[in-house]
């Protein structure tokens, strides 16, 4: 169980600290497999665990239900951010501010995922603010998967689900989504 080998080096001889795990995982990428599970056993460890998706730092969407759309909104409203800002870890920072407001003085201890990190100088600043702490897991599904649960599962036809997988991989422009080179950080991969 690769899962449990992962939790069981996460947990050991850290377990009065909290534990900050970030994902990585491109588009399409059926995360909920791994971070349900993941959830369940830090809870088995005795973690209050708390999701942050980096999305929720962006502008909501506030468009129809159409998930392309929605995908979208997020991958370029991220990009937007990281030029206006000329700092590629401006999401990291918002993410760094929402751990901080709901840490609470209690005893606790405490889990949080974040999903899902698309810069490798996102993961550069929550290493160097959480050093041991923070661990990367990339979750990896083949391309051909990914589309399939695009295109099945969302909704999307091919056409968009090829441009947003295009998109996230590796965008031509520094402050654009790193998807593979963000991957390739990662302390574990599943």
């Amino acid at each position: 169980q690769p899962l449990s080998l992962v939790l069981e080096y996460l947990t050991k001889g850290v377990n009065e600290s909290d534990l900050i795990i970030g994902i990585v995982s491109a588009v399409g990428t059926e995360y909920k497999r791994v971070t349900d599970p993941l959830t369940d056993r830090l809870q088995g460890f005795g973690y209050t665990v708390k999701d942050i998706r980096v999305s929720s730092i962006l502008p909501t969407y506030h468009g129809n239900t159409n998930e392309y759309a929605r995908i979208k909104h997020y991958m370029d409203a991220g990009d937007s951010l990281r030029e206006k800002s000329r700092n590629n870890a401006i999401l990291s920072a918002g993410v760094a501010k929402e751990i901080s407001k709901s840490r609470t003085t209690n005893t606790s201890k405490t889990a949080y995922i974040v999903n899902s990190l698309k810069h490798p100088s996102e993961v550069e600043f929550l290493r160097k603010i959480y050093g041991d702490g923070f661990y990367l897991i990339g979750i990896h599904a083949d391309e051909k998967r990914r589309r399939q649960h695009l295109c099945e599962d969302k909704g999307l036809n091919q056409n968009e689900a090829n441009e947003l997988i295009k998109i996230d991989e590796d965008e031509s422009v520094d402050h654009g989504q790193k998807t593979r080179d963000t991957y390739h950080l990662s302390d574990f991969f599943l």
